[in-house]
């Protein structure tokens, strides 16, 4: 690895961490992947963090997706379903704009598109459960479980 990749890697991190040790222990981190770091290598490059580091979902989402809103109202909103992601890392990717890149994506990681969740364990490179479309509390609680136990 030369220098400059290690320089980046240092300056990617110094962010992460910092959330990380003053976030809230009964949390979990939620991560937005902006419009400045989407690039295919600087994805790959969160992904790896935060999978070395823990359970992580990566929430493909939209705004004009109804079933979205109904997932971000009915689960990510119950404190049932806080408290189980509470060990979990929570990348949410904005697929609104259905740019290039995103299609790039969405095809890089199999998708079809939003609502799509991907559960992984940690350092796994292809995901423990796949949710598509709208699903219930308990039944995404069960898909935690799935992956935490």
């Amino acid at each position: 690895m030369n220098k400059l990749n290690i320089l980046l890697l240092m300056l990617l991190m110094v962010p992460v961490f910092t959330f990380l040790l003053f976030s809230k222990e009964n949390t979990g981190t939620v991560v937005y992947l902006h419009e400045q770091t989407k690039t295919a290598r600087s994805n790959q490059e969160h992904f790896n963090q935060f999978a070395a580091t823990g359970n992580v979902i990566i929430d493909f989402y939209a705004d004009w997706c109804t079933s979205c809103v109904t997932i971000d109202h009915e689960i990510f909103s119950q404190p049932l379903i806080l408290d189980a992601l509470k060990n979990f890392i929570l990348l949410r990717v904005n697929m609104t704009n259905n740019t290039d890149y995103d299609a790039e994506l969405l095809k890089k990681l199999q998708v079809i598109g939003p609502p799509t969740l991907l559960l992984f364990k940690p350092g796994d490179k292809k995901p423990a459960v796949t949710i598509i479309g709208e699903t219930t509390a308990s039944e995404f609680k069960k898909s935690i479980r799935a992956v935490t136990d």
